[in-house]
């Protein structure tokens, strides 16, 4: 998988996601607060499906808005929020295909294993 870019298929078509920097992880952060109301912490926390589907809406939103806009502007409605649900749900099943993979790499990156520091027990045997 090539991690600079990906080439996100949907409804035919092909868009080209961009590598983020870091101002666009900030943002894509700032607007699930934004669509959620401030209230994206306490819906992580819910166990409620609808809650974890509302979730899948905003995330793809606030992702595609920030890293794809011209995936968004061909969806040919006036705002995401007018998304048809069969649309949306071919949206969702591709994005949690591609890009979803994609960007837990990012996010690997960002936060990598951490080390595990070798007890004097462990040192010894080895």
């Amino acid at each position: 998988m090539n991690i600079e870019n990906l080439a996100f298929q949907v409804k035919g078509r092909s868009y080209a996601i961009r590598f983020p920097n870091v101002g666009d992880y900030r943002n894509i952060e700032a607007m699930k607060h934004t669509l959620s109301a401030n209230t994206y912490g306490s819906m992580t926390m819910s166990r409620l499906a609808t809650a974890n589907e509302a979730l899948d809406m905003i995330d793809i939103e606030a992702y595609l808005t920030v890293l794809c806009p011209k995936l968004l502007e061909d969806l040919r409605c006036e705002s995401f929020s007018d998304l048809g649900i069969l649309d949306y749900r071919e949206l969702r099943d591709a994005f949690k295909k591609q890009f979803v993979p994609w960007w837990q790499n990012i996010e690997s990156m960002l936060r990598p294993e951490p080390k595990k520091v070798q007890s004097d027990e462990e040192a010894k045997q080895d």
